[in-house]
């Protein structure tokens, strides 16, 4: 979806953070490798993203702003009738900065052309409202010159 030349997307998908690469050898050679959750979360992400953004990339000198919330199903300790029914922050792991990292990595090619055109990016990690599904939301901005964050 387009908004204002916004590209937003809706992955209903459980948010995962990246994994460390794994090492394996054999003889006296190593060699490091994706883990395999890692990997499949990839492809269904990409799988996802082929079906709601058909466009091409953003094109490689263009800046970007991305804003991803990871909405996380709330665990049942969290469903009692006192606990709040709206999102709640999620402190816990993984990582917003590994999740970051798996869905920049997921957008490579498809989003934009690489992620190292990400300049400015927006990360927030919640667990679900009751009854709503777990999904990532990607927004994207084209930025044009720079600006400060002290004159917006």
């Amino acid at each position: 979806m387009d908004t204002n030349n916004d590209i937003i997307l809706l992955l209903f998908i459980e948010p995962m953070g990246k994994q460390r690469p794994r090492l394996s050898s054999r003889g006296r050679f190593s060699r490091a490798y994706t883990p395999k959750k890692t990997a499949d979360w990839t492809k269904d992400a990409q799988r996802a993203i082929k079906h709601l953004y058909s466009r091409k990339p953003i094109e490689r000198s263009i800046p970007i702003e991305v804003k991803i919330t990871a909405v996380h199903k709330r665990p049942q300790r969290l469903l009692r009738k006192c606990d709040p029914a709206g999102r709640i922050w999620k402190t816990t792991k993984p990582d917003i900065d590994n999740i970051a990292k798996i869905v920049y990595d997921s957008g490579n090619g498809l989003l934009w052309a690489d992620d190292a055109q990400i300049v400015r990016s927006i990360c927030e990690d919640v667990y679900a409202a009751k009854n709503e599904a777990s999904s990532i939301s990607i927004v994207i901005r084209k930025l044009s010159e720079y600006t400060d964050f002290a004159d917006e």
